[in-house]
């Protein structure tokens, strides 16, 4: 786990209704930075996290989302009764500034896909970070 996934995923579970899993082998082929379980509005969320200027790869696995990452969640969940029927959605966090053309390259129809700008969860780290050795030190 790089830096900026550690970064995203103390963001992410601050509110403590998304609870992740990291680098969940699907299929021994596929390893989504993470899984999560987010119990505030019911749904199963796969996301990946990007600081690279080319992300060619990355948006070919979110327009194969449904071979890449959903089809063997849904085979893993099928059998619990309590999540076998939750929506899945692909969130991704990357640069900023490749935020608009990535939104461009991602097929239709994309109801489950959002994009986030890594620097907004880059900038919450500071006060995490600080408050977390205050509350330690």
């Amino acid at each position: 786990m790089d830096i900026y996934e550690e970064i995203v995923m103390m963001a992410i579970t601050r509110g403590k209704n998304l609870f992740v899993c990291p680098q969940v082998n699907l299929n021994n082929w596929s390893c989504p930075d993470f899984i999560g379980l987010d119990i505030k509005i019911p749904k199963i969320v796969v996301i990946e996290i990007s600081s690279a200027i080319n992300i060619d790869d990355l948006i070919k696995k979110v327009n194969d989302r449904e071979n890449q990452w959903y089809k063997e969640i849904r085979k893993d969940i099928k059998n619990n009764e309590f999540i076998k029927n939750l929506d899945i959605e692909t969130h991704i966090y990357i640069r900023g500034e490749i935020k608009g053309k990535a939104e461009l390259k991602i097929n239709e129809p994309r109801k489950d896909v959002f994009v986030y700008k890594l620097e907004d969860y880059l900038k919450l780290w500071v006060p995490i970070h600080w408050l977390s050795l205050k509350n330690n030190g």
